[in-house]
């Protein structure tokens, strides 16, 4: 019954953060981590933002808006609230979800960076947007997923082992 009860509460808790309006400012985070790449990559970008949008302007032609979705941050409520259920310890939990946390932030701006790359050397939308960035997205997804199930059956290996 408790775990239902830990389940309840936890997605409860991760709908109430993703509903925030003031998302933005991690959004904002992205954004000024792409351009810092694109700069480095030799691409002029800048950020236009306002309270609930934040825009990167790509060579003075690209319009890109940053959305949730764009900064990943249902894959980070999921990851967050699964591994809040799970069995391990809360000592545990808190150091998995932040170095979750900061790999979907690294590979999201990897993913982004691509896709904004591609765009500006004249690759289509379609390719760079909806085909090249979702199988990323689920590659890094599978690798954080096999992560997760071989850190969950370490930790049950060690319970056994205690008993």
């Amino acid at each position: 019954m408790l775990k239902y009860i830990k389940i309840a509460l936890t997605s409860i808790i991760g709908i109430l953060l993703y509903k925030l309006p003031y998302y933005t400012t991690y959004c904002k985070i992205v954004a000024i981590n792409v351009i810092t790449i694109l700069h480095f990559l030799g691409i002029n970008a800048i950020i236009i933002s306002s309270e609930h949008v934040v825009l990167i302007v790509a060579e003075s032609q690209y319009i890109f808006r940053i959305t949730k979705s764009c900064a990943a941050l249902e894959g980070i409520l999921f990851i967050t609230c699964l591994t809040a259920v799970s069995p391990l310890s809360l000592r545990e939990k808190i150091k998995l979800i932040a170095f979750l946390i900061m790999a979907i932030h690294i590979a999201n701006t990897i993913r982004l960076t691509i896709m904004i790359f591609l765009i500006t050397k004249n690759t289509s939308f379609f390719w760079a947007h909806d085909v090249i960035s979702p199988l990323y997205s689920t590659a890094v997804f599978i690798l954080i997923g096999f992560y997760l199930t071989t850190t969950f059956i370490k930790f049950y290996n060690q319970k056994r082992k205690k008993l």
